[in-house]
């Protein structure tokens, strides 16, 4: 196996959900069922050190970490991993297990971690596609590393 080389495909980037499984190969995770769009988004916190001595210049250190992912998917009641199981998971405030990544090949890296899902926007415009964006809100430390070597 050898990593995916070159400028990745955003087709191939894919956000999945644990399923239920023990999360010990790629088969325990589900793809978010009709997902269009997809991202995750680590930030740190700073911290204003800004002092009289600054010289009019706002100073920082950083502080903590945290992380988001979310994605943007086509609604379909009959979705077998869709709005329906998303939203019942969502009521229940239940701790999921993501991924985010091309994992098909074991070398290729992806991002892995716990979130609870924060949002649900469900869209539904006239005359076009109804959809729906869910909005995951990481806790704890996430981990980014070879597919294969993630899966535990």
């Amino acid at each position: 196996m050898a990593m995916t080389t070159g400028i990745i495909n955003g087709t191939d980037m894919i956000l999945f959900v644990q399923n239920g499984g023990s999360a010990g190969t790629i088969a325990d995770y589900t793809a978010i069922g009709h997902l269009q769009e997809c991202s995750i988004s680590p930030s740190r916190a700073m911290r204003d050190i800004t002092t009289k001595s600054s010289g009019g210049y706002s100073e920082f250190l950083p502080n903590t970490f945290s992380w988001t992912a979310s994605g943007s998917c086509l609604y379909a009641m009959d979705e077998a991993y869709g709005y329906t199981v998303l939203f019942t998971k969502f009521k229940a405030r239940t701790k999921l297990i993501v991924m985010f990544g091309d994992p098909t090949d074991g070398a290729n890296l992806v991002h892995k971690g716990e979130a609870f899902i924060s949002s649900m926007p469900l869209t539904a415009p006239m005359e076009e596609n109804a959809s729906f964006t869910v909005e995951l809100q990481g806790t704890g430390e996430p981990q980014y590393g070879a597919a294969s070597g993630l899966f535990a």
